[in-house]
This record gives C-alpha cells, sequence and structure tokens, in this order.
C-alpha cells in the first residue's frame, strides 16, 4: 500500500520537481540529485502531512530546500577548486530553438545579473518567474513570508532590470 501512494505521489510530481530543480541548478547532474533527494525525503516524511492539499507546496518547499543544500556545497567546492564543470544550463536554454539572437543575448543578460543575486534572491526569481508559481507558493517554496520574498523578488528585479538596461544595481 505505502509503495502504490510513493509511485502516486512521484508519478504525479516528478515533473515539477524536475523543472524546479533544474532551473534552481542550472545543471542536470545537481538537477538530478536535487530530484532523488526530495522524494527520499518526501517519502519518508509523507506520513505526517496532514492535507493532501498541502503535497504540492509541501514537495516545493522540499526541492528548494534540497537545491540550497547543493548549491552551497556546489560553491564550496569551486572556492576549494574541486568543481568540474558539471554540464551548466544557460537560461536561453529554456527558448525554442528558432528565438532570436536578440531574446537569446537578453537571457544571458538576465543570467549574469542572477548571478550575482544571493542564492535566495536568486531562487525566489526563477520560482516566480521562470516557473511562473504565485507569490505565495513561492514563499512558501523559499520557506519565509510573503514579506520577505517580495523584498527578495524585489532586489533579484532590480539587477535584472538594471542589467536589461545597461546598467548597474546596487
Amino acid at each position: 500500500m505505502f509503495a502504490r501512494r510513493c509511485k502516486a505521489l512521484y508519478r504525479r510530481y516528478v515533473k515539477l520537481v524536475w523543472s524546479t530543480a533544474l532551473h534552481l541548478m542550472g545543471n542536470r547532474a545537481d538537477a538530478q540529485d536535487v530530484l532523488q533527494d526530495t522524494f527520499i525525503e518526501a517519502f519518508r516524511d509523507v506520513a505526517a502531512l496532514r492535507s493532501h492539499g498541502a503535497l504540492r507546496p509541501w514537495l516545493l518547499r522540499i526541492s528548494v530546500h534540497q537545491a540550497h543544500r547543493r548549491f552551497r556545497r556546489r560553491k564550496l567546492m569551486r572556492r576549494l577548486g574541486l568543481d568540474r564543470g558539471l554540464d551548466a544550463l544557460p537560461l536561453d536554454a529554456l527558448l525554442h530553438p528558432e528565438a532570436s539572437p536578440e531574446l537569446k543575448s537578453e537571457l544571458r543578460s538576465v543570467e549574469r545579473a542572477l548571478q550575482r543575486a544571493t542564492a535566495v534572491e536568486r531562487f525566489a526569481w526563477i520560482l516566480r518567474y521562470v516557473d511562473g508559481h504565485n507569490l505565495e507558493e513561492t514563499a512558501a517554496a523559499s520557506g519565509c513570508s510573503l514579506t520577505t520574498v517580495k523584498r527578495r523578488l524585489a532586489r533579484a528585479q532590480d539587477l535584472v532590470q538594471a542589467a536589461l538596461l545597461g546598467g548597474v544595481a546596487t
């Protein structure tokens, strides 16, 4: 019975968790690890979940938490010179292959701007503007209040706007 429920949970939410992990991590290897760790934690703790309606935001929260863990580890590995340059997935890879060079250039500018943001700001921005979650979902997945997520989004958006306008945000 438990195995059947786990399979159903996985099948229903694997695409959501995968796309979120891939967008947050920017490479397939780390995204795969986030996906696996998310479902391991979910299967371990699913009995504690009180409402099935809370399942989607709960899984998003777990996946964002796992992405943060991986991001911190990847950052440490880079500092130690142990990063092997895995298959990075730039934002412009999300575009249709026939997208204009101008649009691809703008997305590269957005990506450079987001690299200047903190991880929590970048994750919030990606959840909101790439994955399309509403503010409440973004706040819940980020594990913070609506006010805090709005502040994170505003900071990241300032960086993005400055990059697109050719300036530098402070």
